[in-house]
């Protein structure tokens, strides 16, 4: 008899863990990047020799966040029958199996190769073409980095960051990163030593970095998010969040996007906030989107009135 056999939920949260894992490592080296600005430190001079040294940071971390898509996969697939996920002939079984108990994880589960022929078979809706080519090419990559030495595998940091948005597109039941991300935040170890404004602070930090690094069409695909139409400063990000860091992230765009909307989102906190529509008196700023609760241009962040 078959013991411990694993939830699909138990699959789902290691895959998400894993995702945020190999997001950790493209993070903090775009945090590091951003703060080395901060101290005055050359970074078009550095930036070269930085990425060089991350390689073999970015490319394991690639390899985690596919893992990290197969135990999504699995989780998918367990939720038909945990028991799909058995690779091995019933000769091939442990030992003893049929007399005694033995927990899932003795039994071997089949190969990466063979997940999204079980999926596509058993789920529904099935995996497109496109994930599949993506899921293979991941997989490779991954073979790569934990099986041999490929010189010639290098991973670029947007390359990293797009594999896990769309992994988490593809597969995550919560489709919002930012929000997935929030929540693995706070669970950290960092989280724990400080204060839940860790994860705060943390957050908008990222994000204010990906707004800028991630392509218009991408900021659209994954976080609805126009940065093509004019962005605006989050005053729950700016003032709540992150007000000790200094930052202002224009990271809000007005909803709907139309001349006389009194409302913005923000695509890091998802919330709506009701704004003025009057025109900003500090210099040369032509912004008209002033925060109701904080009194500030949301164009500039000046004070207004």
């Amino acid at each position: 008899m078959i013991s411990d056999i694993p939830a699909p939920s138990d699959f789902g949260s290691v895959g998400i863990h894993m995702l945020n894992l190999a997001w950790d490592t493209a993070a903090s080296l775009l945090c590091d990047i951003d703060e080395a600005g901060y101290f005055e430190i050359d970074t078009d001079e550095v930036k070269d020799a930085f990425w060089l040294a991350a390689r073999v940071q970015l490319s394991t971390a690639l390899a985690i966040a596919q893992q990290g898509s197969e135990f999504l996969l699995k989780g998918k697939i367990a939720h038909v029958s945990p028991y799909l996920l058995l690779g091995a002939q019933p000769r091939d079984w442990p030992s003893g199996c049929a007399s005694k108990t033995v927990p899932f994880s003795d039994f071997r589960t089949i190969d990466a190769q063979d997940l999204i022929k079980v999926h596509n078979t058993t789920c529904s809706p099935t995996l497109s073409q496109e994930f599949s080519e993506k899921f293979e090419d991941l997989r490779r990559k991954r073979n790569a980095v934990l099986h041999s030495i490929d010189k010639n595998l290098s991973v670029h940091v947007y390359d990293l960051i797009l594999a896990v948005l769309f992994i988490n597109e593809s597969l995550g039941t919560e489709k919002n990163w930012a929000k997935v991300r929030h929540e693995h935040l706070k669970n950290s170890p960092l989280s724990q030593m400080h204060s839940e404004d860790y994860a705060d602070h943390r957050l908008v930090w990222e994000f204010s970095i990906i707004r800028d690094l991630l392509k218009p069409a991408d900021l659209k695909k994954y976080f609805k998010f126009d940065s093509k139409s004019r962005s605006y400063i989050c005053p729950n990000c700016a003032y709540s969040l992150a007000r000790d860091a200094g930052h202002q992230p224009k990271t809000a765009m007005l909803k709907p996007n139309t001349p006389d909307s009194e409302v913005i989102w923000c695509f890091v906190c998802d919330e709506k906030q009701e704004v003025d529509r009057d025109d900003c008196d500090n210099g040369d700023c032509k912004g008209n989107v002033i925060s109701l609760e904080h009194g500030r241009c949301l164009t500039c962040g000046g004070s207004v009135g």
